[in-house]
């Protein structure tokens, strides 16, 4: 339904030379309160094991959801395609998901079975560079970057000549490089920092 909206403005700003992107403002969702629930992983709070409106990024079914829809937003053929800032982890109020999957992965990259409540304690107590917290640390963002590949692949499905580019918090770029990188595929670096509260800045 939106594509279509957007292909009807699209039309008109072409006729006057006018170029224009379109901007993913969720992914994996901001946090808000939906009128339905999606058929995806929630995201559950490292911090208190609530589970949130938001996707976890380690569902496999996401991932071809998202090269579905990238194809599809590829298909109308914008000067750029930019996902938005929700797609993080960790720089959220629950500070990392911690749904079976995320537990799954870390016993995998330790040897041991971890409960939400143990892993909250071992990051907190274990600092930055603790091996724990590595572990952590890439369990969160190794799903980010699947994620892009597939947005990316969708894409890439129709016309590899579409930039994708990343608008990350500029106090929040947990993997931003990366992730920007591969978005932006063959086209080129492109990564959006958005100081708070307001302006975006680009860096290409």
């Amino acid at each position: 339904v939106l594509s279509g909206i957007y292909r009807r403005f699209k039309e008109k700003l072409d006729a006057k030379g006018i170029p224009s992107g379109i901007l993913v403002q969720a992914t994996i969702g901001h946090g808000w309160e939906l009128p339905e629930i999606f058929p995806f992983t929630r995201y559950r709070n490292l911090t208190d094991g609530n589970e949130t409106y938001t996707v976890c990024p380690s569902d496999e079914s996401f991932k071809s959801f998202l090269r579905d829809e990238f194809r599809t937003l590829a298909g109308t053929h914008p000067s750029c395609i930019m996902v938005d800032d929700d797609f993080r982890l960790m720089h959220r109020a629950g500070h990392g998901c911690a749904c079976d999957n995320h537990l799954a992965m870390m016993k995998e990259r330790t040897g041991r079975k971890w409960t939400r409540e143990e892993l909250l304690e071992a990051v907190t107590a274990g600092g930055r560079l603790a091996p724990v917290t590595e572990a952590y640390i890439s369990t969160q963002l190794e799903p980010l970057f699947a994620c892009a590949k597939a947005m990316r692949a969708g894409i890439d499905d129709v016309d590899k000549t579409i930039p994708g580019i990343f608008c990350a918090c500029g106090n929040s770029v947990e993997g931003a490089s990366e992730i920007a990188k591969i978005l932006a595929g063959h086209t080129g670096y492109a990564l959006d920092d958005r100081p708070l509260p307001g302006s975006v800045k680009d860096f290409h």
